[in-house]
C-alpha cells in the first residue's frame, strides 16, 4: 500500500512539447528493460516519428518530478511486472504510464483491474508506445483516469483507512483471544 499526498500535486494533462517527450527513470537498466525502450524508440524514429527520450539515472527526486510534469508519456519498466512509486507519482500528475503488469499478480492486486496503466512488455512495447504517441486525446484520457486511480487507491486517505481497518480487525481478534 503505497500512498501519495494527492492534495499537494496538481495534474498537468496537456503538454505542448515540440516533440513527444518520453521520460524513463532508472537506476537498474536490466530490471526496467531500458534497452527495449531504447530499441522501440529507435525503430519509431526510423519510421519518421520525432521523439525526445529522456533517461534519468541517479538523479534527485526533485529533478524527476520536474521532468514528470514536462513529459507527455512516462515509461516505467517492462520486465519486473509491477508498478511502484515512479508510476504512482506520474499518474498523480495525470500522465499516461507504460509499464509491464504481470497477469499472475492481478489476483494479489485486485485494484489493478481498474488500473489505467498501459500494460506493455518487450514484445508489444513499440506498438503501444506508437499508439500513445500518435493519439494525444488518448494520452489525455489515460492521464485523467490515472489521476482518478491514484486518488482512489493511493491517496493518503485511502491508505490510512485501509491500515485503520487492518488494525481494528487485528485488535478485535486479539481481544477475543484474551
Amino acid at each position: 500500500m503505497r500512498c501519495i499526498d494527492t492534495g499537494s500535486i496538481k495534474p498537468v494533462f496537456d503538454i505542448d512539447n515540440d516533440k513527444i517527450k518520453i521520460l524513463h527513470a532508472t537506476n537498474h537498466r536490466e530490471l526496467k528493460g531500458t534497452n527495449y525502450l531504447i530499441e522501440s524508440v529507435n525503430i519509431l524514429e526510423k519510421e519518421g516519428i520525432e521523439i525526445d527520450l529522456v533517461i534519468l539515472e541517479g538523479k534527485p527526486h526533485s529533478e524527476v518530478i520536474v521532468l514528470i510534469k514536462k513529459s507527455d508519456i512516462i515509461a516505467d519498466q517492462f520486465i519486473i511486472g509491477a508498478y511502484g512509486r515512479f508510476a504512482i507519482e506520474a499518474m498523480a500528475y495525470g500522465k499516461p504510464v507504460l509499464c509491464y503488469l504481470r497477469e499472475n499478480l492481478f489476483d494479489k492486486n485486485p485494484i489493478w483491474r481498474e488500473c489505467p496503466i498501459v500494460n506493455a512488455n518487450p514484445d508489444d512495447l513499440k506498438e503501444k508506445l506508437k499508439e500513445l504517441i500518435i493519439n494525444k486525446n488518448k494520452r489525455i484520457e489515460i492521464g485523467k483516469k490515472s489521476r482518478y486511480y491514484v486518488e482512489k487507491y493511493h491517496s493518503v486517505e485511502y491508505v490510512v483507512g485501509k491500515l485503520e481497518s487492518i488494525i481494528s480487525e487485528l485488535y478485535g481478534r486479539n481481544q477475543k483471544n484474551n
